[in-house]
Formats: C-alpha cells, structure tokens, sequence
C-alpha cells in the first residue's frame, strides 16, 4: 500500500454535494467532492453507483 503523499496526493476534502449526474454508461454519480494534489491542483472524486445488469450476472 501506498501513502496519499506517495500518491501526490495532499489531501482529500470530505465534504460533498449530492448530484444526479449520470454518465453515458449509466452509472450515478451520486456525491461529488474534490482533492488536492501535491502540486496544488484541485481534481473531482466522486461516489459512483455502477449500472448493474442483474439479468446476465453469474451466480
């Protein structure tokens, strides 16, 4: 396992907005936040809930 900081990560921000946003996989991201690199650059990070097909899953 790695590190944030070895990842050039500095921090992540727990705080998020709920969001309705769907992708064109139909995947739901439901809560948006962001993080912040070592370099200072500010990313989005997301909680996305995967399209399942439950017809053609194995059991």
């Amino acid at each position: 396992l790695l590190s944030l900081s070895e990842t050039g990560v500095r921090s992540l921000n727990t705080t998020y907005s709920n969001s309705n946003e769907v992708d064109s996989s139909n995947n739901a991201h439901k809560q948006q936040g962001n993080f912040t690199t070592t370099a200072g650059t500010d990313n989005k990070m997301n909680d996305v809930w995967f399209d399942v097909d439950n017809f053609r899953k194995v059991a």
